[in-house]
């Protein structure tokens, strides 16, 4: 018998099973919510509208989500759609469910004004969508060996409560992606960079600690780098960027190598990590922020692709 589905965007009721799918293949083992507590702002209840499914009428059995998000390039503000937990299940593989999906929920954000795309992954139908890669990233390796800084900074972790303390930082930057007071909760509550979890730390001057003169996002657990060993990295940052340099530094003297992953067009970056080494550059870039940090469901060193609309 031949089988049938449809696919469409997911109901409200189904956003549970959709949750759960995504879990049970990306986090197997965890709760069935795991997916949805570490990425709220994709696969949230409030984006179910945006999770395209196909469904056989009994259950979901592919699956693609996006998240719309304003980005700002210091030039103008454009819609991007990021799309993540890109699945199709086991017995349902083989027919081309997850280009149809992925097919119709490009469609669908490009109707909704988005004026690019962005994916994780090394799969080949990204690219027979019209994704192509995106530049990559360099990881400047800061070891804590410098000399200290003009400045005597302390620094501590961001609650949700405080998100206040680094919007201002984050919205300094050019290009960014755009953030609400809901936003930057849900990404606080989530505790996840990238793709493992991490906490964003606000850097104060110890003579005048009213307010942060720099932040950066650090990742918990340490990576394994074949030139390097173990190194925690430093994604998001905003504000002052010797300052986050230096605050890194204070970081890698206590809990080891930090490496500082800075965007291809990030110039300001490049300058104050002038004078740490390189990693190798396997790591990615959205070119749009410094890396798609909590927006987009990315796995660690795989590929980002674009796609544009315009």
């Amino acid at each position: 018998m031949r089988r049938r589905w449809s696919i469409r965007p997911a109901h409200p009721h189904e956003w549970s099973d959709a949750v759960r799918h995504a879990s049970a293949l990306f986090r197997p083992g965890l709760p069935e919510d795991a997916m949805a507590r570490a990425y709220p702002l994709l696969l949230g209840a409030g984006n179910v509208t945006n999770l395209w499914v196909a469904h056989d009428g009994a259950d979901i059995v592919a699956h693609v989500g996006y998240r719309l998000v304003e980005i700002d390039t210091g030039k103008g503000v454009y819609l991007g759609a990021l799309f993540g937990a890109v699945f199709t299940a086991e017995a349902w593989r083989g027919q081309g469910l997850a280009t149809q999906v992925l097919s119709r929920a490009t469609e669908a954000a490009r109707q909704q004004g988005a004026a690019f795309g962005v994916i994780s992954g090394t799969r080949n139908l990204y690219q027979r969508q019209g994704f192509f890669p995106l530049p990559r990233a360099t990881g400047y390796r800061i070891d804590g060996g410098s000399a200290n800084g003009p400045h005597a900074l302390t620094m501590r972790p961001i609650t949700t409560s405080q998100w206040g303390l680094v919007q201002a930082l984050h919205a300094s930057r050019t290009p960014r992606f755009s953030r609400g007071e809901g936003d930057w909760k849900a990404l606080l509550e989530s505790q996840t960079l990238w793709f493992g979890a991490g906490e964003v730390w606000a850097v104060f001057d110890e003579s005048s600690a009213s307010s942060p003169g720099a932040y950066f996002a650090l990742e918990k657990e340490p990576r394994t780098r074949e030139a390097t060993g173990p190194c925690r990295r430093a994604l998001e940052w905003g504000g002052n960027a010797l300052w986050a340099r230096q605050a890194l530094e204070q970081c890698a003297r206590t809990r080891g190598l930090v490496e500082w992953v800075v965007a291809a067009h990030d110039a300001e970056a490049h300058r104050a990590a002038a004078q740490a080494p390189r990693l190798a550059g396997r790591l990615v870039d959205l070119g749009i922020s410094a890396a798609a940090w909590r927006l987009a469901v990315a796995t660690d060193d795989i590929p980002l692709y674009g796609l544009d609309y315009v």
